[in-house]
C-alpha cells in the first residue's frame, strides 16, 4: 500500500500462461498458478475493500486480451478468462479505479480493461508498458484524491 493505493503483483505470463493441453506438466503447472493467481486477485479486491483504498494496481506480464493470431475475431485465450473474470468480479465490488498494468506486446497503450465479452469493465484501465524493442519509461501519476487516480505518460528516451 502506498498513498492509499494497492499494488498486487500477479504472476500471469504470456505464450497463453503456460497452457499446453498435450504436456501434462505444463497444465499442472498452469492450473495450481492460475488457481493462486485468482485467489490472490481476490484478496486484493478484499484487502483494498478493507482498507478503504482509493484504487488498486495489479501488474502483470500478459497481455489478457491477445486473441489467438489466427482469428483476431475469437474469444480471448482460455488461459485468460478467469483472470479477466477476477478483475471484472472484484471491480464490480470494488467500484473505485483499477489499473491493470502489463508488458507482453512491448508497446505503450492505455486503454479500457475489456470482460470476456470484450465490452469495457467499468472503472478499469489496461496499460501497456513499453517493451523490446521500444525500451523506454512511462510515467504514472497517483492522485489518491482524484476522480480517476492514475494518469499517465509515455517517456520516450531518444535512441530508444
Amino acid at each position: 500500500m502506498k498513498n492509499n493505493v494497492l499494488v498486487v503483483t500477479v504472476h500471469v505470463v504470456g505464450s497463453r500462461n503456460n497452457f499446453r493441453p498435450k504436456n501434462k506438466a505444463a497444465m499442472a503447472e498452469f492450473k495450481a498458478r492460475d488457481s493462486a493467481n485468482l485467489a490472490w486477485i481476490a484478496a486484493g479486491f478484499a484487502e483494498a475493500t478493507r482498507t478503504k483504498a482509493a484504487g488498486i494496481v495489479f501488474v502483470w506480464q500478459a497481455n489478457v486480451h491477445a486473441p489467438p493470431v489466427w482469428n483476431r475475431g475469437a474469444p480471448y485465450h482460455q488461459a485468460f478468462t478467469g483472470t479477466i473474470r477476477a478483475i471484472h468480479a472484484g471491480s464490480e465490488t470494488f467500484r473505485k479505479p483499477v489499473l491493470v498494468v502489463s508488458g507482453d506486446f512491448h508497446f505503450y497503450d492505455v486503454a479500457p480493461f475489456l470482460d470476456v465479452d470484450k465490452m469495457p469493465v467499468p472503472h478499469v484501465t489496461r496499460l501497456q508498458v513499453f517493451g523490446a524493442g521500444q525500451v523506454h519509461a512511462t510515467l504514472v501519476k497517483v492522485d489518491p484524491h482524484s476522480q480517476n487516480v492514475f494518469s499517465f505518460m509515455p517517456l520516450k528516451v531518444s535512441g530508444n
